[in-house]
């Protein structure tokens, strides 16, 4: 019987920036996936204020997304918690209320 490999680890290529020769990442799409996942911040701490629920997003880790998270959390008033891996920012929204 054949058996498949067990999953260790991220299969996500190493990436370099857009000045290595090979990379798949632009200057412009890096910044519209940044641009991107700060909106969604945005939407999903209002669903955890306005649910009272607890909303979990993971987004590719990028300068300036954990201190938005932050701000945006203040500003709706939930709780936020952050957990840095080494490809992803994982942040928690709590609307929970009591």
């Amino acid at each position: 019987m054949m058996q498949g490999r067990i999953l260790t680890g991220p299969e996500r290529p190493t990436e370099h920036g857009a000045e290595v020769p090979g990379s798949r990442i632009g200057a412009t799409t890096g910044s519209r996936a940044a641009q991107s996942g700060l909106a969604t911040l945005d939407a999903m701490s209002v669903l955890a204020h306005q649910t009272g629920s607890a909303v979990h997003v993971v987004l590719a880790r990028e300068p300036g997304v954990v201190e938005h998270a932050r701000n945006v959390a203040r500003t709706t008033g939930v709780q936020v918690s952050v957990d840095l891996m080494a490809f992803s920012v994982r942040v928690r929204f709590d609307g929970t209320r009591g």
